[in-house]
């Protein structure tokens, strides 16, 4: 066998390994173990909009005004453990994992608690993506997700309904929030 073909035939092997021997470490669901640890005992989520444009560190705002480097604009009514059960659920569907859109402009921040330790999701309902931030009890970040999207895909069943829920229970006074349809996904028809 010539040192061509052999370097051929280890350079298609060799990303199949290495796929096979990450697979057992990442999480099935999409979650940093240390996120689903948070969020499996967490009791109460406080409830946000936040801006979708970022506020650097520089403005002078107080981290408690931003979740990650989205300003909060309102405080909905704090959610206690069936909320956060919810929640945890949704993000361990593997429905909640589909390809992400290119853009992200949230509007939605919850923050979970387990004692000190907090678990922000930041939900941008236009594009249909989220991400999860892991903090310790002394508020440093400890994992990230990559961004995960929640719409109803060809070949993806998409998870479009349960985080219209969780955004519709969190914001009951929210007009924009309220006009959202749990049964119409992105991409589908207006049936009229």
């Amino acid at each position: 066998m010539s040192n061509r073909i052999l370097f051929s035939v280890v350079g298609l092997l060799f990303p199949l390994v290495a796929f096979a021997a990450s697979s057992g470490d990442e999480p099935k669901n999409g979650l940093p173990e240390a996120a689903l640890k948070i969020l499996s005992a967490a009791t109460r989520v406080e409830c946000f909009r936040i801006g979708p444009q970022s506020a650097d560190k520089s403005d002078g705002q107080p981290v408690a005004k931003r979740i990650d480097i989205y300003p909060i604009s309102s405080t909905a009514k704090e959610q206690g453990r069936d909320f956060s059960d919810k929640l945890t659920a949704v993000l361990k569907d593997e429905k909640s994992y589909g390809p992400p859109a290119r853009c992200f402009s949230p509007g939605v921040g919850l923050r979970a608690w387990n004692g000190k330790e907090s678990v922000d999701v930041i939900i941008c309902y236009k594009c249909r993506d989220f991400l999860a931030i892991a903090r310790n009890a002394e508020g440093k970040e400890i994992a990230r997700s990559q961004s995960a999207g929640f719409a109803k895909l060809p070949g993806f069943p998409g998870n479009w309904a349960a985080f219209v829920q969780l955004a519709r229970t969190a914001f009951p006074d929210d007009a924009d929030i309220q006009k959202l349809d749990p049964n119409k996904d992105w991409g589908e028809t207006d049936p009229k």
